[in-house]
Formats: C-alpha cells, sequence, structure tokens
C-alpha cells in the first residue's frame, strides 16, 4: 500500500481510465522534493495540480462528510501546464539523476504521466491530480 498521485480527466475519454494508466507511487514517495524542483525550474509544482472536493476526500477516509463544513470547487487544469510541468522536471531529473533516491522509477511515473496529459490535450479535456490513499 501507500499514497500514489493519479490522475482525472473533467470529461472522460471513451476506453481509457487515465488513474490506471500511471503508478503514482513513485512521484507520491519525493512530492515535497519535485515541488522544490519545480520552483527551482519556474513551472508549476505538481500539487498545484491537485483538488478534490470536500466529499471525495471525506468519502476516501470513510466519513461523512461534517455538518456545515462548505463545498470547495474543484480545480481543472489545463493540459499543457502539466505537460511544461512534467516535462521540465523528467529533463532535469536525467541531466540529475542523483537528485532523487529512485530518479529512474520517478521518471518512469512522470513519463507515464506524461502520455496521459497528451492524450488529454489531444481530446481537449482538462485535468487535475487526486491522491489515492
Amino acid at each position: 500500500m501507500g499514497v500514489a498521485y493519479y490522475p482525472s480527466f473533467e470529461r472522460a475519454i471513451a476506453g481509457f481510465d487515465p488513474a490506471t494508466a500511471v503508478n503514482g507511487k513513485p512521484v507520491a514517495r519525493v512530492i515535497e522534493r519535485l515541488d522544490k524542483i519545480c520552483k527551482r525550474l519556474r513551472v508549476t509544482p505538481l500539487t498545484d495540480f491537485y483538488s478534490e472536493s470536500v466529499e471525495e476526500a471525506f468519502a476516501k477516509i470513510g466519513e461523512e462528510v461534517p455538518e456545515g463544513m462548505k463545498e470547495q470547487p474543484i480545480c481543472w487544469s489545463e493540459p499543457s501546464a502539466g505537460l511544461r510541468t512534467v516535462e521540465g522536471l523528467i529533463a532535469y531529473l536525467e541531466a540529475h539523476d542523483e537528485a532523487l533516491p529512485d530518479a529512474p522509477g520517478v521518471i518512469e511515473d512522470l513519463e507515464g504521466l506524461q502520455q496521459v496529459l497528451q492524450k488529454a490535450q489531444k481530446h481537449r479535456t482538462r485535468f487535475r491530480l487526486r491522491i489515492d490513499i
């Protein structure tokens, strides 16, 4: 088990589930370090693409939403923004494989996310990242 980040699309693409197209665990293990690299590269940090509704978050932990808690709108992102981040991270890690303990695994995970975002762009749908716990 463990935490994993996975993509979700605003509009479904027939026959394609973006959540199963990436592992998400290698990225989740080093997400804070990746966000620091993003800041150095001046691209959007990966965690900025994360968005879940209050209802989704509470459902994930098997609890009801507390009464009076306000719902937050889901924030969708353009695939082009995600691709700038992912492609920047891939290029950086390929040049600095010592930057992370499992750089090859993280690169592989980012390449999977890159393919998913390319598909989202082709089908003109926005995306968000979600967390599987």
